[in-house]
């Protein structure tokens, strides 16, 4: 996936999970559609014909099934299928373009849909297929991994259970300041990245090497955290560089952990800004006689790693050295202008 298909796929996330716990109970006052499809039930029965969800408040829920060897309708309680695949999906939520899966999950005794397979399966209890709904205020959302377990998912860090041998991903989260978040457009991003078996063709970090403290010399792709000014997401000092290579997958350096670091040639120096208490990495800049990091600023609080789509100068700020710290000038609005004149961007 190009990085402009990523982000139309992200918008159309972020759509869908906003609607996906407002108004409508699982099934309620929705209109359902007839679907073509395939069943499995627990009998072993496979069943080729047309399906139709039918919610019910006091009975079991159903589907309608129109079997294509058998004359008539009849309704199978949904506790009765191992497996239900039907033509038609949820853009942005399915796990699949043209088709949606239903699976049994025996610890929910229920047949739920499967929005994500890879290393983690994840799994919510709507029926939906391609049916126009408001919303849906009894939403689960499941992750499933083999031999990690199986946990519902009310926020970010619920994920820590399915992660737990590859930290970086809750590490990250807490460095983002997504670790409490309950924004699932955030927990499907995670696992996305975690189902993606070559993550780079998606985010399209620059090339980087990397020198630790400990004299481990690394090389790979790397992305530096913008500084959060106002200490909006990070609350603790760090400065945090995101690192990955073929061979040891994703790691998160603090800035306390790195002697060097180079990003498309570039060195970065480290800095301090005094007035939040933030480390941060910049481009060294001298001006007329004074020391400058240039460096950027969190711009798209959506976006998981606050890139913003359209690379510009407003991203970044100019620091100046002064006693020891980084200060914003005065004048920092002309010095960035004068900056980009000499320098392009990154």
């Amino acid at each position: 996936m190009n990085s402009r298909a990523f982000k139309i796929q992200a918008l159309i996330l972020g759509i869908v999970f906003l609607c996906l716990s407002t108004t409508n109970t699982i099934g309620q006052g929705i209109a359902y559609h007839w679907h073509k499809g395939s069943a499995t039930l627990k009998t072993d029965l496979v069943i080729d014909g047309e399906f139709k969800y039918r919610y019910s408040k006091s009975d079991l829920p159903q589907f309608a099934v129109k079997d294509r060897e058998v004359e008539g309708t009849r309704q199978i309680d949904v506790s009765m299928f191992r497996k239900l695949v039907l033509e038609g999906a949820e853009r942005g939520v399915s796990s699949r373009k043209d088709t949606t899966i239903f699976v049994w999950v025996e610890q929910y005794e229920d047949l739920l849909r499967v929005v994500r397979e890879g290393k983690i399966n994840a799994y919510d209890n709507s029926k939906i297929i391609d049916e126009e709904y408001n919303g849906l205020d009894a939403y689960i959302l499941v992750a499933e991994r083999p031999d990690f377990g199986i946990k519902t998912i009310k926020k970010v860090g619920d994920l820590t259970k399915v992660m737990s041998d590859k930290p970086y991903f809750m590490r990250s989260a807490k460095a983002t300041g997504r670790a409490e978040s309950r924004d699932f457009r955030v927990v499907v991003f995670l696992i996305d990245l975690f189902n993606d078996k070559q993550p780079m063709q998606t985010l399209r970090w620059p090339q980087a090497q990397l020198e630790t403290n400990r004299g481990e010399k690394l090389q790979g792709q790397a992305y530096i955290q913008p500084l959060d000014l106002r200490n909006e997401f990070n609350t603790n000092e760090y400065a945090f560089i995101h690192f990955y290579d073929e061979k040891n997958g994703f790691r998160l350096f603090r800035n306390d952990q790195v002697k060097e670091v180079k990003i498309d040639g570039k060195i970065y120096e480290q800095g301090f800004y005094g007035l939040t208490n933030k480390n941060f990495f910049g481009q060294k800049w001298f001006h007329e006689g004074d020391e400058y990091l240039v460096t950027r600023k969190i711009v798209n609080r959506n976006n998981y790693f606050y890139l913003n789509r359209d690379n510009n100068e407003q991203d970044y700020i100019v620091l100046k050295q002064v006693s020891g710290t980084y200060l914003k000038p005065e004048e920092e609005g002309f010095l960035r202008q004068k900056y980009f004149q000499e320098n392009e961007l990154d």
